[in-house]
């Protein structure tokens, strides 16, 4: 066994205690904090430990890495029993909303999705578009198509979660929601499908109770570490099946590597030293700027100086430049302090998730989408490294004006009195 898999052996037992924390805590063998951690797991944890006994592969990690994936880890379990534990009486009077609203507003939403997006499709053609996605699409529409390419995300995703919530026949929304993700060319777009369809399965749908069985467990979990290397068949093309293999063991855990190097390397790429929050404000601020409408928007900012400085070549070339993961902002801009910063995102993070799922309303769309929103980023997409607690918060805001919006009754304005 290499090196780089014995020290990946601590943080995994570590992964499977947090586990079984939060499957005694709520008595579900497929609970929120696991689908929330559920790719971090596979990424960052599991592939280090099997990656280098099944291929020749080195996935070097320091010290620090491990550190703040420990320290994030600890405060996000922490966190989540403590929100378990003082969730409110779950409310049993509120005014369900209308389920022919909710499909109103997800037939307009895959419209909008689909007007928003046809522009990018008609430029390539429609052939194009679906057969070879991530070449014709994806990696020439990395700069000045972010309003389109993540607005019409945003929609498309909220078009699955109140489609797949609302309408009868759930196969339906689902193959839609599949079928409509092809031209994006990205392989997270079926990640949130396949997480829309388990959040909704495990938590709001009779078919729950059949689910939390052992069998179906396993089942589940086989489904979605296939769902992985499916999506990366789909969208690479030109790949021999080693080099494919290779690409889907390193899936994510690219992340840590990054980050290791970032903080091997941080005092000769950087001499003046930490960044002192200005990475976290340029990550969380000029990200939800639209180039459309600011054209002088520096190209490189935030996480993505990072990755120019460190990585030029390959950021250049401007078809996703190298991501430094979760992590790299605080360290870079607090240094070993930005564990405090883990601690706090991480912990209010999990508070929130054990909040709404001890509170979860079975036959409302708020436990729904905000319970999606606490395990999967949410449905509004701005793209960039932005703060996973910034876009839970970003969301949620979006969400209670949504509901704010459907739950409105007009009410009839009085008769004039006679005189």
């Amino acid at each position: 066994m290499t090196p780089a898999a014995l020290l990946a052996i601590p943080p995994l037992v570590l992964v499977a205690t947090t586990i079984w924390m939060s499957i005694r805590a709520t008595g579900n063998p497929i609970n929120g904090y696991i689908i929330a951690n559920l790719l971090r797991i596979v990424t960052v944890y599991l592939i280090p430990a099997i990656a280098p006994l099944l291929i020749d592969i080195e996935l070097p990690v320091s010290p620090v890495a491990w550190t703040f994936a420990i320290i994030a880890q600890c405060a996000e379990i922490f966190g989540y029993l403590r929100g378990l534990r003082s969730a409110p009486p779950i409310q049993t009077d509120l005014v369900p909303i209308p389920k022919e609203r909710l499909r109103a507003v997800a037939i307009v939403s895959l419209v909008l999705a689909a007007v928003i997006y046809s522009p990018i499709i008609l430029s390539v053609g429609i052939v194009p578009a679906f057969t070879n996605p991530r070449a014709e699409i994806y990696e020439v529409t990395r700069t000045g198509y972010g309003h389109i390419y993540f607005v019409a995300g945003s929609f498309l995703t909220l078009f699955c979660l109140l489609g797949i919530y609302s309408f009868r026949h759930k196969w339906l929304v689902i193959l839609i929601g599949a079928a409509a993700s092809l031209p994006f060319g990205n392989k997270t777009r079926f990640l949130i499908l396949a997480n829309t369809v388990l959040i909704y399965f495990v938590f709001f749908h009779p078919v729950q109770k059949y689910l939390r069985r052992p069998i179906a467990v396993a089942i589940t979990g086989v489904l979605l570490l296939a769902l992985i290397p499916a999506a990366f068949w789909y969208t690479t093309y030109d790949v021999e099946l080693g080099e494919l293999h290779k690409m889907v063991l390193g899936f994510g855990f690219e992340y840590q590597s990054n980050f290791s190097l970032l903080v091997k390397e941080f005092s000769s790429h950087f001499p003046a030293g930490f960044f002192h929050g200005r990475i976290f404000l340029e990550d969380n601020l000029l990200a939800f700027a639209p180039r459309v409408l600011w054209p002088g928007k520096p190209l490189y900012f935030g996480s993505l100086l990072l990755s120019d400085t460190i990585f030029p070549i390959l950021t250049e070339m401007d078809k996703g430049a190298p991501s430094f993961g979760p992590f790299a902002q605080a360290y870079a801009d607090f240094g070993p302090f930005g564990a405090l910063q883990l601690v706090t995102q991480y912990s209010l993070m999990g508070y929130l998730l054990g909040r709404f799922e001890a509170n979860v309303r079975q036959n409302d769309v708020r436990s729904f989408l905000c319970l999606f929103t606490l395990t999967s980023g949410g449905f509004v997409a701005v793209g960039g490294p932005i703060n996973p607690a910034i876009s839970a918060l970003v969301n949620l805001l979006v969400i209670s004006i949504l509901i704010k919006v459907l739950r409105h009754e007009s009410h009839p304005q009085p008769a004039p009195m006679s005189s």
